[in-house]
């Protein structure tokens, strides 16, 4: 979930009947809100937020927590009009102005509208250059627009960043397999799964990638290894049977979906 901003001194209980009007409903709506969000109740804690911005239509925080629940209910439209209207209100709090643009690129980003979403990932890595999220997630939409050598620059940046996030590497590898740069997307893999041995998706890919690459024996390997965590996944299981016979053989199979 996208973390909210909260008035400093916050109490988490939560009052069993809301004030009519004035400072004390404001603040039961708060605790409410934040007691219903912990809990996984999205819609209720909307609600809350919907009642406190009737109150205090200026509040950007409460405009930003409103766009960050919509954000989670995928309501990525309405997500972007709240962060649009958070963006000309005031803050109480030191605030960091990156979160709201790289959210709001988040909503664009899963709207379609990746050249919207690259101007708020520019906005906020421009009042945030050392977020590695936000140079990861740039080059997720530099790709969907066809800019592969930006992208690789952002996922290098931001590898170089954070060596121990696990994303941008997974880009990268990713990258390098459809390329087919077999060796260089094992490398990539392998560094993925030694910063998260259960980074989803990074172990099957590296099977694929050891598969291409020739290296049938460490690919089947692999597809034990996925086999073993979880029986009944029929890709892996095709994928295992095609290892083992080019294990057996030397030669791949037939299949290309591998």
């Amino acid at each position: 979930m996208i973390a909210l901003v909260l008035a400093a001194g916050f109490i988490v209980n939560v009052a069993s009947d809301l004030p009519e009007e004035g400072q004390d409903r404001f603040d039961a709506l708060q605790r409410s809100a934040r007691e219903a969000y912990q809990e996984g109740a999205l819609p209720q804690a909307l609600e809350y937020y919907d009642l406190m911005q009737e109150m205090v239509p200026e509040s950007g925080e409460v405009a930003y927590n409103r766009g960050s629940i919509l954000l989670d209910l995928g309501q990525y439209e309405d997500a972007v009009q709240a962060f649009t209207e958070a963006e000309g209100l005031e803050f109480e709090q030191d605030f960091k102005q990156a979160s709201l643009y790289h959210n709001r690129a988040t909503g664009y980003t899963a709207l379609g509208e990746y050249d919207r979403a690259l101007f708020d990932y520019d906005r906020a890595y421009d009042i945030d250059p050392e977020d590695a999220r936000i140079l990861n997630n740039r080059g997720v939409v530099l790709l969907r627009l066809g800019d592969r050598d930006e992208a690789i620059r952002s996922f290098e940046f931001a590898r170089e960043l954070d060596p121990g996030y696990a994303d941008p590497v997974f880009h990268l590898g990713t990258i390098s397999y459809d390329e087919e740069e077999y060796e260089i997307a094992v490398s990539l893999f392998s560094d993925v799964l030694e910063i998260d041995a259960n980074y989803g998706g990074a172990r099957f890919n590296k099977g694929n990638a050891l598969y291409h690459a020739g290296r049938y024996r460490d690919a089947l390997e692999e597809f034990l290894y996925l086999h073993r965590e979880d029986p009944e996944n029929e890709d892996v299981l095709v994928n295992l049977g095609l290892s083992a016979l080019a294990a057996a053989s030397g030669e791949p199979g037939n299949d290309d979906d591998s």
